[in-house]
């Protein structure tokens, strides 16, 4: 599952109208990500609650979804696919409104509920470790996330299923950091991650703007976001 926050919402509430139009924009760029990744075996839903997303990859055909059984492996290198790419898009079409995400995308079990309990009235739970682990990784996870970062997580689980997956390295701009794992979602290769890092380092003085700008300049651009999910081929067929 994944676990998304806008970063500097807080700032943005001073001036109300611009702080609404984000939000607009943000859980119109979610919820229209969400429809595309209909296109794949392992889809992602998602729920938006004012700055935050929390979405979580499943199997559409529950005749499919076998984690017990021999494809246990493809359906969960699937699911980290759909969370990658889901995760990428939102970030690439924020970032073009100069807005930064951070995140975390975590690994586990989880269990969503969600219940009618009357007019008005909505219960939607999260359940499991991999929705604990990923909003204590967000808000409280060291080295702090910071503007664009996504870490993926548990170091152990994802290092396992890379092992297995060397090609996600590249292929979705993975990078081992530290003992942790970053999705490089700005950037075309992992060739240009050196020199995006240090000059992040250098922007991190002169804090929020600059750093948008310099994210920004380095995420890829519209055409790549209408790139047809089905280009990709699917893990293990």
């Amino acid at each position: 599952m994944a676990f998304l926050d806008l970063c500097g919402f807080r700032v943005m509430m001073n001036t109300p109208k611009k702080a609404e139009a984000i939000l607009d924009e943000f859980f119109r760029t979610v919820y229209e990500e969400v429809g595309n990744s209909r296109q794949r075996t392992e889809v992602v839903d998602c729920i938006v609650v004012s700055d935050c997303a929390v979405a979580f990859a499943r199997t559409e055909n529950s005749e499919h979804d076998d984690l017990n059984g021999t494809n246990r492996g493809n359906i969960e290198a699937q699911r980290l696919v759909s969370l990658l790419e889901f995760v990428e898009r939102v970030a690439v079409r924020m970032i073009t409104r100069e807005v930064a995400l951070k995140g975390s995308i975590m690994y586990g079990p989880l269990k969503y509920l969600q219940t009618v309990a009357g007019p008005g009235r909505v219960k939607a739970k999260f359940l499991g470790k991999a929705y604990l682990n990923a909003y204590v990784d967000v808000e409280r996870g060291l080295p702090e996330l910071g503007l664009g970062q996504i870490r993926i997580g548990p170091r152990s689980k994802i290092k396992n299923l890379l092992d297995h997956h060397p090609e996600f390295y590249t292929r979705y701009r993975i990078h081992p950091k530290k003992g942790n794992f970053y999705l490089y979602w700005m950037l075309r290769s992992l060739g240009e991650r050196q020199k995006y890092d240090s000059g992040l380092a250098v922007r991190y003085i002169k804090l929020y703007d600059p750093i948008i700008s310099w994210i920004k300049s380095h995420a890829r651009r519209e055409l790549d976001l209408r790139r047809n999910w089905r280009t990709r081929e699917n893990i293990g067929r």
